[in-house]
Formats: structure tokens, C-alpha cells, sequence
């Protein structure tokens, strides 16, 4: 991506505007001064970045960035008994349910304001014995909390065993934390230990104003 050369200020700081994401090396040199040197630094959100020399020792340089490309991931086993049966077994860091009928699973989504969702996937088990399909949904709730409740994206099982299905279509892909709140809903039915929710991981954007 080229080099970029640029002078501190007399604390030290400095900044290069408009620095892609990506991987860089940093290179600090000070007539007098030995030159230091670290590379393998990866810029994905934009902030301040802080390099340290020695654990507990700053080197006094930040430098700015501007744009993420992440993955908000998440474990089977944080989403949170809603309605019907309730946890049983499954895969490590998974989740199952236990009896029959159907069962839901509500988990947070936290996502900085202004962040854009490209994809999501859902990860899941599906034994032979299912006779019919989990689900999986993306949802905003308007602010208050007691406000109507909205699907972004919805998935379902389908191929047997550990398998992953994905949408990159979102329904107002835009995260507003101002006036919206957002969680995940899985829905389990059949007979237990019958399908398992191993993961889940959102695509997203952000792009500090």
C-alpha cells in the first residue's frame, strides 16, 4: 500500500489520514536515537491505535484509521432459554434442548451505531431423526423495548448434519442503537437432541463519520 512519511508533534502524536485497512509496519527513527521498528500491525476499525515497546511502557505515537470489516461471532450456548424446553447437551460451546415441541433461544446483538450488516451465517446440527427444521432470525425492536419487533434476516436448516446456511440480504442493514434494538431468535422443534445451534456470525461494516 505504499509508505507514508510523517513528523510528530512535540508529545509525540501523528496522524495519517484515510489509512486502509490492512497490515503495516512502523518504524520510528529520531536523530541520535537508535531506530525502533514493529511490524505486523493490523488496522481493521478506526480509533487510536497504541503501540507499546514493553509491556506497561507507550511509545507515546497513535495513529488514526477509518474503516472495519468484521464478524460479530457467537457461540450456541450464549443464547438464553425464551419459551418452550429448555437446555440439554449437545456439541461443546453448542446448544440443544430438551423434551418435545417447539423451543425458542434469544440472544443481543451489539454492533456500534452506524455499522452496516453485509451477512449473516447460521451454523447448526441436524440429526437424521428430524422430521422438520430449526430456525433462525434477525431482529430489531423499536425503542421503548415494548415496540414492534422487525425481521432482518431469516434462515432455516435443511442438509443433515454440521452445516451452515447464509443470506446477505438484510432488511434495513443500517444499525441505529438510537432508535432500535437488535437480537437473534432460534427456534427448535421436533424431538429433543434432534438439532443443535452450533454458531452464529454476522457480517458487517463501519465507517467512523
Amino acid at each position: 500500500q505504499g509508505e507514508e512519511i510523517v513528523v510528530t508533534d512535540n508529545t509525540g502524536l501523528y496522524r495519517i489520514p484515510q489509512l486502509p485497512p490492512g497490515a503495516y509496519t512502523l518504524r520510528l527513527e529520531k536523530e541520535s536515537f537508535k531506530p525502533f521498528s514493529r511490524g505486523d500491525i493490523n488496522l481493521r476499525v478506526r480509533g487510536d491505535l497504541y503501540l507499546y515497546k514493553d509491556p506497561g511502557q507507550p511509545l507515546s505515537v497513535t495513529g488514526s484509521f477509518d474503516q472495519i470489516t468484521g464478524t460479530y461471532a457467537f457461540q450456541g450456548r450464549g443464547f438464553i432459554h425464551d419459551t418452550g424446553n429448555g437446555f440439554a447437551p449437545c456439541f461443546p460451546d453448542t446448544l440443544a434442548w430438551s423434551g418435545a415441541g417447539t423451543s425458542t433461544f434469544r440472544a443481543p446483538v451489539n454492533l456500534p451505531h452506524g455499522a452496516t450488516i453485509t451477512g449473516v451465517t447460521y451454523n447448526y446440527w441436524k440429526s437424521n431423526a428430524a422430521a422438520d427444521n430449526s430456525t433462525f432470525a434477525l431482529n430489531r425492536t423499536s425503542l421503548p423495548a415494548t415496540g414492534s419487533v422487525s425481521a432482518m434476516a431469516t434462515l432455516a436448516s435443511s442438509a443433515l448434519s454440521h452445516t451452515a446456511v447464509s443470506t446477505n440480504t438484510i432488511t434495513n442493514p443500517v444499525i441505529d442503537n438510537q432508535n432500535f434494538s437488535y437480537h437473534m431468535v432460534v427456534t427448535l422443534g421436533g424431538t429433543a437432541g434432534t438439532h443443535c445451534v452450533d454458531a452464529v456470525t454476522i457480517r458487517y461494516t463501519y465507517v467512523n463519520p
